[in-house]
């Protein structure tokens, strides 16, 4: 993945902006941002997300006279409908710099932006959630496919791989303006990404994700928090490159996510393979400071909705392998995947 300027701090984005105010002039500024349902999520989920969004639009047009144009997504998941529609506002208005603001659903309309434009356009990724953070750092963006009901990879033009890491960005974190839903959960998470990357052979990174988030579950420290989600998000494996894999919990979650689970987080989803992952995978330090069986993380069953109730793990590997034929992708064993699901289900 190409490498990515971390900005973190307390009211870090009005000096970043200041302090690149002649550069940001140049041309009009797409900005792509978070309609977040109050409906849908708790209210300082939604304060956190819409203050970081107006923040920006405070400090671009008011504060520092920037030309901006908006493209706004309001679903869980970007959509390609979404990214055309980003392009074309692009396209009409000139912008030569993007900035994505608040959800993870913004870091990756913004990241599918930059790998599809014709021009050289300059990334700015501001995510305002637990989500967020861990999606401004993966190495591509992840859409919703309406038809098949699962998250793939953006059809890309013809002239560019999918499996190329998406362009440089600038990634601005304002340690006050993170929502603090789904901690605990981003915690959970970023130990299962660990423990797969381990298990595929990724040891390094793996193990410098463990060691962050051992670390973030007892601290209570923002700037260890962020960077044990961005070393999340580096870590996860698309399975698109060579011969590399696709991370399980990337690959459980893109399959049964938008069919199964869909009022499930992300991150509150991989949290709950947590005690399959580590039961048939292994604890390759085996010293995770948690009872991977408490029940502080979530319940993988207690997340399904279904019509006809739950769904066997027959009929989830189903949707996995339909997912594996969308991606093109090299998963771990089936045997494996269904083991962690079989054992999150029943714990």
């Amino acid at each position: 993945m190409a490498t990515r300027r971390i900005v973190s701090g307390k009211s870090v984005l009005r000096k970043f902006l200041q302090s690149n105010q002649n550069e940001l002039a140049k041309s009009p500024i797409l900005v792509v941002s978070s309609f977040v349902s109050q409906h849908d999520n708790p209210s300082q989920y939604t304060e956190k997300v819409d203050s970081v969004c107006q923040k920006l639009e405070f400090h671009t047009s008011m504060e520092f006279g920037l030309k901006t144009v908006s493209s706004k997504v309001s679903s869980v998941f970007p959509t390609n409908a979404n990214i055309q529609s980003a392009l074309l506002a692009a396209q009409r208005t000139g912008a030569l710099t993007v900035i994505g603001v608040g959800s993870g659903a913004a870091m990756d309309l913004t990241k599918a932006i930059l790998k599809e434009s014709d021009k050289e356009i300059t990334g700015i990724l501001v995510p305002s959630t637990c989500g967020a953070i861990m999606a401004s750092a993966t190495s591509l963006p992840l859409i919703l496919d309406t038809q098949e009901e699962a998250l793939i990879l953006p059809e890309f033009s013809d002239n560019k791989s999918k499996s190329m890491a998406v362009d440089p960005a600038t990634v601005i974190i304002e340690t006050n303006g993170i929502a603090d839903i789904h901690k605990d959960d981003a915690v959970y998470a970023s130990l299962a990404i660990g423990v797969d990357a381990i298990y595929r052979g990724d040891s390094d990174n793996g193990s410098t994700l463990l060691g962050l988030a051992s670390k973030a579950i007892d601290e209570k420290d923002e700037k260890l928090f962020s960077d044990t989600l961005l070393s999340a998000g580096s870590t996860l494996s698309y399975g698109v490159a060579g011969s590399s894999v696709r991370s399980s919990p990337l690959a459980l979650a893109a399959s049964l996510i938008p069919i199964s689970f869909p009022n499930a987080s992300m991150l509150t989803f991989m949290a709950s393979l947590l005690p399959g992952i580590v039961q048939i995978m292994g604890n390759p330090q085996q010293n995770l400071s948690i009872d991977v069986n408490g029940k502080s993380i979530p319940a993988l069953a207690s997340l399904m909705v279904h019509a006809d109730g739950a769904q066997s793990v027959g009929t989830l590997m189903s949707h996995v392998k339909a997912n594996q034929a969308l991606w093109g992708c090299i998963d771990v064993e089936d045997s494996v995947l269904e083991a962690i699901l079989h054992h999150s289900l029943n714990r």
